[in-house]
Formats: C-alpha cells, structure tokens, sequence
C-alpha cells in the first residue's frame, strides 16, 4: 500500500519466469563452457542467486517509481524496461563469471622438467 494507491504483483511478473530464464541460461552455459562438475553446479546457483537479487532490485525500482509517480506510472514501458533490465544484468552476470570458473589453478610443482642438468 502507498499514499498514491496500492502496488501489487501479478503472477505473470513475480519472478518465476525469470527464475526459469536464469537457470535455463546458466544450465546451458555451464554444460557448453564448463568441465568440472562443482563449476557447473556453481554457475547455476550464480544464476538462481541473480535471478533473485535482479529481481528484488526490479521490484523495489518499481515500488519507488510508483511511490513518487504513482501506480499508473509503472504500466507499460517502465516496467517493460525494468524487465529488460533484469535480463540484460544477469546475462551479463552469467556471462562475467564464465572466465573466472575456467581459470586454470595449479602451479608448476607437479609438472616434471624436461630439462637435465
């Protein structure tokens, strides 16, 4: 409820679908870009974890816009907007971690010279 009128959300804008979104986006990164087994499985709990950080902020822009311009205001392209926006950032995401989850870890210790001498 806000001083202008209430903000409600409807099922089509709750998340869920761009929950589903996310985790179909990082589940077919991380099976095209990623080897290891707990690499994969930790893109896709990164993506589970933007889908619901991307998402809390779009709704909280929203509530604001419709706190200072009123319900109404949120209809249509702000809201369209806000969406894109949350796409945008978590593909965005999704994408910036693929190089850190296939950094290579391990020095030279375990590698034998060929070199004598």
């Amino acid at each position: 409820m806000l001083p202008n009128g209430s903000v409600g959300v409807e099922e089509a804008c709750s998340g869920i679908r761009s929950l589903t979104g996310c985790l179909f986006a990082g589940s077919f990164l991380a099976a095209v870009f990623l080897e290891r087994l707990w690499k994969k499985i930790a893109l896709v709990v990164a993506a589970m974890l933007l889908a619901f950080l991307t998402n809390l902020a779009r709704s909280l822009f929203l509530t604001t816009w419709a706190y200072r311009y009123g319900p109404h205001a949120i209809d249509g392209r702000v809201h369209d907007l806000a969406g894109y926006a949350v796409l945008g950032l978590t593909v965005a995401g999704l994408l910036g971690l693929l190089p850190l989850l296939n950094l290579k870890f391990g020095g030279g210790a375990g590698r034998r010279s060929n070199r004598r001498g």
